[in-house]
């Protein structure tokens, strides 16, 4: 149990810092650096592998079991996949996807019904995998990942592409929701 405690303590410490980092570079700049960059794919990895260890660990069982609750957790493990991969192969471009460039803001594939197809997927494959394990901890960080994201687009990465693409991420914003529909920032609201 102690790996649990001393894993969360590590992850809080890496996003908050992961989270601190993205923010400067975007007030300082018109991109993140290499360094941020690869300090957000560990920051993702890690907590995802953190997030399959709590879950085959089976910490805080879910009840009830059975077949069904595993069913569901593959099928939205599929099914974010699928919308994190096509939100990957729309960047065309690591640089882009990463921050590292802001040459083109992407609206078209999977960009024309959510703003953030990627994060949603990642979302879905967490719940999905705390649902296959059946783990309420993993559940839990699932939810934790979901509102950490949310934080940061809202405060962080709006502000960023609005002062990159102004008028055109504006429209962009007027028109695609925020998570497939989801919840829509009214701010942008016409």
């Amino acid at each position: 149990m102690w790996i649990l405690y001393l894993g969360l303590v590590i992850l809080g410490i890496l996003i908050g810092s992961t989270l601190w980092k993205v923010a400067q570079d975007y007030k300082s700049g018109e991109r993140i650096e290499i360094w941020t960059a690869i300090y957000v794919w560990v920051s993702y990895i890690l907590y995802s592998l953190f997030v399959a260890y709590t879950a085959f660990r089976s910490y805080w069982l879910l009840l009830p079991d059975g077949i069904w609750l595993r069913l569901i957790g593959i099928l939205l493990i599929v099914v974010g996949s699928l919308i994190s991969i096509a939100g990957v192969i729309e960047f065309r471009s690591f640089k882009r996807m990463s921050g590292l460039t802001t040459d083109k803001l992407v609206t078209s594939g999977i960009y024309r019904w959510s703003r953030n197809p990627q994060n949603v997927g990642w979302g879905l494959v967490l719940i999905g995998i705390a649902l296959t394990g059946r783990s309420g901890v993993a559940l839990v960080l699932a939810f934790l990942f979901w509102l950490v994201i949310d934080f940061y687009i809202v405060n962080v990465e709006e502000k960023f592409l609005q002062k990159i693409f102004g008028d055109q991420y504006e429209s962009y914003c007027a028109t695609t929701p925020r998570y497939l529909g989801l919840y829509k920032n009214k701010r942008y609201r016409s």
